[in-house]
């Protein structure tokens, strides 16, 4: 079971967040539900949490404090942050903190489902990452990686010990990057090493090993073809660890197609001086992705009312959070509030040159539900739909 940790100021939202889902079904259990977020604080550092639910806005500690303090400890932690009311501020701090997402009150219960099945999604995959990467078997598989990186295998030792360690040489790529801490510092390598083995499920897997305590060592393989650019999913990882003030900089060596081409890479990642990912590309002279063209595509179209991150994710075979990091990079926008603004500009576009009744407008732009739709909507065009309507 995993574990869930609720705080907000008022009680009634904590035991409307206790039955707002199955938990049982998500398999979570809920330890700890409290008004009282420095309760919730002392219980996330003294037990194993995997999600935090906490209010904007609290008393004595407010919810971005609470992310801050709880991710210098738990990077890993997943927390979703909610509110009364919607603060463009407020959003970009608590994603900037390390939030995994933000939702308005009164609470969309599909939104938190869509969440949490995100989140746990990835929380089985970093088990299975965990698991096939266990205490012995990690030491072996890392004194394999430097083995491999520096060239001194055969091609028939490379290929046997691969196959023990389940790593796949058939790969279509590899590339090397080498991450360096600079400065010692224990703490802050292992919160990057923990933020990196959260990223890489779904879309790549990796080998990898420390040369020193403040310098990795990683071989990259896309799980499938269909992969993007590893310059791409590592520019997302650059972004949280700039969002988590982590003094790390990266090198990348070349992609090669052959494992026998890896010391290849790894010899001209060493060549770099570690830095910013944003020196191997600039997305103002980049064109957008064939992938993120495709799912603007989906979007503009308006006529799949199952569309979000998790669904278009599983659709292009990539995980959810890289999804939303390469959309927000290409586009400046969230997906969530991209796909928001679409519905809503279509939706006044069908008021204004059609007699379709709200309920049907509702259905054809994909809105859950005409409570939700009403309240989006007021929200973004300061009056309510009929209104909006009749103005036109």
């Amino acid at each position: 079971m995993f574990r869930l940790v609720i705080v907000d100021d008022e009680s009634a939202v904590v035991e409307g967040l206790k039955n707002a889902l199955d938990w049982e079904g998500f398999q979570i259990e809920i330890p700890c539900a409290t008004t009282d977020p420095f309760e919730a604080l002392d219980y996330v550092q003294d037990h194993q949490v995997q999600i935090v639910i906490t209010d904007v806005s609290m008393p004595g500690m407010t919810g971005l404090e609470l992310i801050h303090r709880i991710k210098e400890q738990k990077p890993s932690v997943y927390i979703i942050i909610l509110s009364a009311y919607d603060n463009f501020e407020y959003v970009r701090t608590a994603l900037r903190y390390g939030a995994e997402n933000y939702l308005l009150k009164p609470l969309d219960p599909e939104s938190l489902s869509d969440t949490i099945s995100q989140i746990i999604h990835n929380l089985e995959e970093r088990e299975i990452l965990q698991n096939n990467y266990g205490r012995t078997m990690l030491t072996f598989r890392s004194a394999f990686t430097q083995q491999w990186v520096a060239g001194y295998l055969s091609a028939s030792e490379l290929e046997s010990r691969a196959q023990l360690l389940g790593i796949d040489l058939t790969a279509e790529g590899f590339t090397v990057l080498i991450f360096d801490g600079g400065e010692p510092s224990g703490a802050e390598m292992s919160r990057f090493f923990e933020l990196l083995l959260r990223f890489l499920p779904g879309h790549f897997t990796a080998s990898f090993y420390f040369e020193t305590p403040q310098r990795l060592v990683c071989v990259l393989s896309p799980v499938d073809g269909t992969q993007p650019e590893t310059v791409d999913f590592v520019h997302g990882v650059m972004e949280q660890i700039a969002a988590d003030s982590l003094p790390i900089g990266v090198s990348i060596g070349p992609t090669v197609a052959s494992p026998d081409e890896v010391p290849s890479s790894y010899r001209q990642a060493c060549k770099e001086e570690p830095g910013d990912i944003s020196a191997h590309m600039d997305m103002s002279d980049r064109e957008r992705s064939p992938l993120v063209e495709s799912v603007l595509s989906i979007i503009r179209e308006g006529d799949d009312r199952d569309i979000s991150l998790k669904t278009l994710a599983a659709r292009y075979r990539v995980s959810p959070a890289y999804l939303g990091t390469i959309f927000r990079q290409q586009t400046g926008w969230y997906f969530n509030d991209y796909l928001a603004e679409a519905r809503l500009t279509r939706a006044a576009g069908l008021l204004k040159d059609t007699d379709l009744k709200v309920r049907e407008i509702v259905d054809r732009t994909g809105f859950s539900s005409q409570t939700y739709f009403n309240r989006s909507f007021k929200r973004r065009f300061g009056v309510s739909p009929l209104s909006y309507r009749r103005g036109s």
